[in-house]
């Protein structure tokens, strides 16, 4: 229930800091949910540019991953975009961190005992994204590989393949204008 709390906070403060700008001067930032076949999390976009965007995610997983019980992970990273002719599809490839809680059980020292395990960690993330034209909500696919720096825990858990629904905020039309120049070959 903390953690609600906490996501919600940062949503209104996200909306506190755009309320003081005109929206022609916000880039887009992007705030939804991202589902994966182990859980579901939330996810926020900022894009510095065309090209580059960091991307936060707090993501909760139900355990279903080599025994393991719930787990929270906390993930940070930076994303380059091909750009295509269509402005509103992004391919993205990038690099990131994550920090997260896992139960797991331990059955080793206590039957039916399960301890809490922090561990950290890289990851990489590739996907695609489109953004709707006539509303700036966009529908992505990615997978987000992770390598952890402990024994344990490390893989391909099912958290890490991941569909997202995201509504951007600012100045979108900014944004979607970014576009490649396309030759005829005249």
């Amino acid at each position: 229930m903390k953690q609600i709390h906490k996501i919600f906070g940062v949503i209104v403060l996200v909306f506190i800091v755009m309320g003081g700008a005109s929206a022609q001067d916000i880039p887009p930032i992007g705030l939804g949910l991202r589902g994966s076949p182990d859980g579901i999390g939330v996810t926020g976009k900022f894009s510095f540019n065309e090209r580059v965007n960091v991307e936060a995610m707090l993501n909760r997983s139900n355990g279903l991953y080599q025994g393991f019980g719930p787990s929270t992970v906390a993930v940070g990273l930076l994303e380059y975009n091909f750009l295509f002719p269509d402005p509103n599809l992004r391919v993205y490839v990038g690099p990131g961190m994550h920090v997260a809680w896992a139960r797991y059980f331990d059955e080793a020292r206590y039957p039916s005992y399960y301890r809490t395990r922090t561990f950290a960690g890289l990851d990489m993330i590739a996907g695609i994204e489109y953004v709707f034209e006539r509303i700036p909500v966009g529908l992505s696919l990615d997978v987000k590989p992770g390598f952890n720096f402990y024994n344990s825990l490390t893989g391909f858990p099912a958290n890490n393949i991941g569909m997202g629904l995201r509504y951007y905020f600012g100045n979108w039309e900014a944004h979607r204008n970014y576009r490649i120049p396309v030759t005829t070959g005249r």
